[in-house]
């Protein structure tokens, strides 16, 4: 669901035509997940990794959270939850591309 979170975020008209792909490892639940960005859209598959990701995140789970959610950035995670092989540009790049939503908005205003 966190995943999914990150595909809600994806603002579609910045990818543009940018492809990517990257692997994530959930390290404290042992998943693992290929991610793809492709035609301003994010697909993923739980279960496996791609042989030649642009790059890989090894995070825990409460860390992935935070992430996906906009909470801590991977500028300002804490070194320790979050390892990324490959192409560190690239991971700046897609959460670049994310956008952040205000949730204190009202639902039922009065009148």
């Amino acid at each position: 669901m966190l995943v999914d979170l990150i595909g809600v975020r994806l603002n579609g008209d910045l990818v543009g035509e940018r492809e990517f792909t990257f692997n994530l490892t959930i390290t404290d639940r042992d998943e693992l997940w290929v991610v793809g960005i492709e035609h301003g859209a994010l697909h993923f598959t739980e279960g496996r990794h791609a042989p030649d990701p642009d790059f890989a995140i090894a995070v825990s789970h409460f860390a992935f959270a935070q992430l996906a959610s906009g909470i801590v950035t991977p500028e300002t995670a804490d070194p320790g939850d979050l390892a990324v092989t490959g192409n560190r540009a690239a991971l700046d790049d897609l959460f670049a591309m994310l956008d952040t939503f205000d949730a204190s908005f009202a639902i039922v205003t009065p009148e």
